[in-house]
């Protein structure tokens, strides 16, 4: 069984629903409505991890200490995620795609640029930046003779990219403002973040189908 979630950002408040897709149209306690699709996957009620990211936001934007403002960035929720892992690698080694042996992923993060093509995009972009170690690269062939590991954006993993920026809003020189600390969190995490869970959702539904027909 595999729970599966949506955030809508609306009027600056995350709104949530989730749905749970299931194996063979198993029934699902505290279900909210009747099964869709044959019984392929049930709208719940199971947002209070949603609601808990949503809350760490609202707490940041008011949070005058950095300290604790960071705190609650790193804060894991009941659901064992927290506004800094959504765009930050933490592990420390990457695995083959056994489907692609030319690439690495990591099974960790929870952005995956090989279902979410726009976090395909925003990587490239910052990549090819002025602040991407990727700048004045050639468009044309031949191809990018930089591996994953070394494809940089302020001169860190642009894989991060989420977790470097938002870092920098916390120690920037200038001064930390909670407010738009909170606010890019809300746009670079937790939108990205957002539009993983909908092409997640996508993907395993497109699974389901598969199976049907196979059997």
């Amino acid at each position: 069984m595999t729970g599966i979630s949506k955030l809508v950002s609306a009027s600056g408040l995350l709104l949530a629903t989730t749905t749970q897709l299931y194996n063979r149209g198993a029934a699902v306690e505290g279900a909210a409505s009747s099964p869709l699709n044959g019984g392929s996957y049930t709208p719940t009620t199971d947002v209070d991890y949603i609601v808990g990211l949503s809350e760490l936001i609202a707490a940041i934007s008011n949070e005058t200490s950095i300290i604790d403002g960071q705190a609650r960035y790193q804060q894991v929720t009941p659901g064992g995620i927290s506004l800094e892992s959504i765009t930050l690698d933490t592990t420390t080694t990457d695995t083959t795609d056994t489907n692609n042996p030319d690439t690495t992923v990591n099974p960790d993060n929870y952005l995956d640029d090989r279902t979410n093509p726009l976090y395909s995009i925003y990587m490239y972009a910052l990549w090819r930046s002025h602040f991407g170690s990727g700048n004045g690269a050639s468009v044309n062939p031949p191809p990018n003779t930089q591996s994953r590991d070394e494809m940089k954006f302020l001169d860190e993993t642009v894989d991060n990219y989420g977790h470097t920026i938002i870092a920098d809003e916390f120690e920037k020189t200038s001064g930390y403002n909670p407010r738009l600390t909170a606010e890019t969190i809300r746009v670079t995490n937790m939108w990205m973040g957002t539009v993983q869970s909908l092409y997640d959702a996508a993907e395993l539904c497109a699974e389901a189908v598969k199976g049907e027909g196979a059997g």
